[in-house]
């Protein structure tokens, strides 16, 4: 009889208590968040066609807050690991187009300026807060990484959860994997092994 999220909440909790990752840190989804990360490559192989064009122009970031914002729309939970790409690639695109039209409100003239200041002022320190690993964590890098070449941020902090409160949940074990995965450039078949 108890409210759905209340539920929901228990039950992750319990899972993450029995598992004793408050002991030894051990992440029960860190598979699914590993094939998660594999299969957001493909997804982001299908946005630079999109995004090359605009790296070093005004509108660049606005695109990579849009971008960010709406890499929430493909979680874990909606779009699981070994979806197809193309679809997954599709739908976002589908989602990139429609953005403005599902706002309720658009402060992303507000946002732009105050990267304007910072980087009139030589760059800041900016906190994202980080939600889901796989596709949605490496939106969150690319908009990361476009703060810091255009001069906005000095410093970027990744505000990730303590511990796994769902499936799909950011660590900053995510973060580092993601990472290392990324850089290594093995599309994420390290990550599986």
């Amino acid at each position: 009889s108890a409210p759905w999220a209340v539920t929901e909440f228990y039950l992750y909790r319990r899972i993450v208590a029995i598992l004793r990752f408050f002991e030894n840190g051990f992440d029960p989804f860190s598979k699914a968040k590993s094939a998660g990360l594999s299969s957001a490559v493909g997804s982001l192989e299908a946005l630079a066609p999109r995004v090359l064009p605009v790296l070093d122009s005004p509108e660049a970031s606005a695109l990579f807050l849009s971008i960010s914002l709406w890499g929430n729309r493909m979680d874990l939970s909606l779009w699981p690991a070994g979806s197809n790409v193309a679809s997954v690639a599709g739908a976002f695109q589908g989602v990139l187009d429609a953005a403005t039209e599902q706002l309720l409100a658009d402060d992303t003239p507000a946002v732009e300026a105050r990267l304007a200041a910072l980087r009139s002022r030589g760059g800041g320190v900016v906190d994202l807060v980080v939600d889901n690993a796989g596709f949605e964590l490496c939106t969150d890098m690319l908009l990361a990484d476009h703060l810091i070449s255009s001069g906005a941020a000095k410093e970027v902090r990744f505000r990730v959860k303590h511990h796994p409160t769902f499936v799909s949940d950011a660590l900053a074990a995510d973060v580092r994997d993601h990472v290392n995965t990324l850089a290594a450039g093995d599309g994420g078949s390290a990550a599986l092994a």
